[in-house]
């Protein structure tokens, strides 16, 4: 099943640009993180009823997106689309974090990625993990993507990167690769440009964009709440306005 969502999405100032029939808006996202463990269950819950309730109640606290901390089982993202073909005027968008695989090589980050963009796209099948349940992903929910978030690693003392989009040294320069592997991949495969949070990064990461293939219109800076750490007499809403700042305004917080 094809998704019948917006054109593309990209990134502006503090929020989304929503394209659709030649039209744009911005679009601030209303999010909240879904727990997606039963009472019970060890594993992700594969109950589409589960999931069906979870979006419901979202909507319902007037949230407009749900941030997935995870790649989960098909079935969420089955209500997801159920949900929006009803309610086309005002549907649930998501934010999907690509989390690190237990081996956080290059090979494995490559293999972590290309499960999450395909599953997002409706296509393939995802092996059983220690969370995940082995799932079959048919349903392709790619245009409610609004984007994908990575979290920050640390690399080796003298890692460097250079490629199609990005460049750099050291924690930036692995972020970079990891920015390349997401967009390189997806628009190879389903020629479209996909936002990109870099997750827990400094600021300096927004310095990591060649000048020639600057593709930034596609990435923001996301970070966590409880990652901010506070200066002398500052508060959060200081911290976040100090960090914006710093990142060219392409700031998500995420909980």
């Amino acid at each position: 099943t094809v998704s019948s969502g917006p054109d593309d999405i990209k990134v502006t100032e503090n929020a989304f640009i929503i394209y659709n029939d030649d039209k744009s808006k911005n679009f601030k996202p209303k999010a909240i993180s879904i727990n997606a463990n039963e009472p019970g269950v060890q594993k992700y819950s594969k109950n589409y009823i589960f999931y069906e309730e979870l979006v419901k109640a979202a909507a319902n606290m007037n949230a407009n997106t749900i941030f997935a901390k995870d790649l989960l089982p098909a079935e969420f993202y089955r209500a997801v689309y159920s949900h929006n073909s009803k309610h086309k005027d005002h549907p649930m968008y998501i934010i999907q974090q690509i989390s690190p695989p237990d081996k956080q090589s290059e090979a494995e980050w490559e293999q972590k990625i290309k499960y999450t963009l395909d599953a997002i796209h409706g296509v393939g099948t995802v092996p059983e993990s220690d969370v995940l349940q082995q799932s079959s992903y048919f349903i392709d929910i790619s245009s409610y993507v609004l984007g994908v978030v990575i979290d920050g690693v640390n690399a080796s003392d003298n890692y460097t990167y250079d490629g199609v989009y990005t460049k750099g040294n050291l924690n930036e320069g692995f972020g970079a690769y990891l920015y390349d592997t997401v967009q390189k991949y997806n628009t190879e495969k389903y020629g479209k440009h996909i936002a990109i949070g870099l997750n827990n990064y400094s600021e300096n990461i927004k310095d990591i964009f060649k000048d020639d293939v600057c593709k930034n219109e596609y990435f923001f800076l996301s970070v966590s709440h409880k990652s901010i750490t506070l200066g002398e007499g500052e508060d959060y809403t200081a911290a976040y306005k100090k960090l914006s700042t710093a990142a060219n305004n392409r700031l998500l917080v995420t909980g």
